[in-house]
């Protein structure tokens, strides 16, 4: 759907219940995580940016330096992310995806995304949304999240 043609009061509640639903499908998915939420949010900033500093990574999560440090210090111990010194800042350092790292992340993926798919596959045919479908929803889902992070990023928006 054009949401450039349909009117604001129309499009609010068709907005708040796309955040709605998707925070329910969310937090569904969570409950069955092997690899706690915020790990795995961790190891996939990592995987989308690179090697990256524990400020950045508190940054692009919304949260504080000593919870990505805490986090960190974890995924460091079991194996998934290294630490190394910052070659353009000897005061700082910067956090790394392992291989062991990105196969637990790609898993979590698979392992959600087979979720979804059996979740899809048990509604009725004419309710199941189609190829193109899924595509437009990954579509809006990603550029609605990236304005919002363009937005939080711009001092004095959102």
């Amino acid at each position: 759907m054009d949401m450039t043609h349909v009117p604001v009061d129309q499009a609010i509640p068709a907005t708040a219940d796309l955040v709605l639903y998707a925070s329910r499908m969310v937090h569904t998915l969570r409950r069955s995580a092997i690899v706690p939420p915020p790990h795995l949010r961790v190891l996939a900033l990592l995987d989308e940016h690179g090697p990256t500093g524990v400020s950045r990574l508190a940054e692009l999560d919304s949260c504080t330096q000593p919870s990505v440090s805490t986090m960190v210090a974890t995924l460091h111990t079991r194996g998934l992310v290294t630490k190394r010194a910052d070659p353009h800042d000897a005061r700082a350092g910067l956090v790394e995806l392992t291989e062991q790292g990105r196969e637990q992340l790609r898993s979590a993926r698979l392992d959600r995304g087979r979720t979804v798919e059996a979740a899809l596959d048990s509604l009725d045919p004419a309710q199941r949304p189609s190829p193109e479908d899924i595509d437009i929803a990954v579509s809006v889902l990603r550029s609605v999240t990236g304005a919002l992070l363009a937005e939080r990023a711009t001092p004095g928006r959102l």
